[in-house]
């Protein structure tokens, strides 16, 4: 496949960060299989009511933009794919008289999710990513 936006897993990749930039936590986590595992902020989450659990205590008066680029599909067969792709993060934080800050870059990270046809949906194995920049001590000053 040549064009790679049009295969579904990468819709289902693009849909989960859309669906954390509006908030929707349960379609989000809904999107990992049973038994999936997503290593976010270095803890590995299983499943989809511990991905709901965490994406449910971010903060509320911060405001996200993720940006899915560059993306790469390895097909492993018709119904195991792994889809590769930059993520460049951004943030505002509101403060308590509900001023939004300036967004900023929160992180560009290196990604990839393992994703397995099942049933007639596409849903994420495991989900992984590496910081690119800001290198990781930067990160760690906030």
């Amino acid at each position: 496949m040549t064009n790679y936006s049009e295969h579904p897993a990468v819709s289902l990749v693009i849909a989960f960060f859309s669906a954390l930039d509006r908030r929707d936590h349960a379609f989000a986590a809904g999107l990992l299989a049973p038994q999936g595992t997503w290593l976010r902020q270095g803890k590995i989450l299983t499943g989809p009511a511990e991905a709901h659990a965490a994406l449910d205590a971010r903060p509320v008066n911060r405001a996200t933009c993720h940006l899915v680029t560059n993306v790469r599909l390895e097909s492993k067969d018709e119904a195991h794919v792994a889809v590769t792709y930059y993520l460049t993060a951004f943030e505002a934080i509101t403060d308590n008289a509900g001023t939004s800050a300036e967004p900023r870059l929160a992180a560009i990270l290196e990604c990839q999710d393992q994703l397995v046809y099942a049933g007639d949906i596409w849903h994420i194995v495991d989900k992984r990513n590496r910081r690119m920049m800001p290198p990781a001590m930067a990160a760690s000053a906030h």
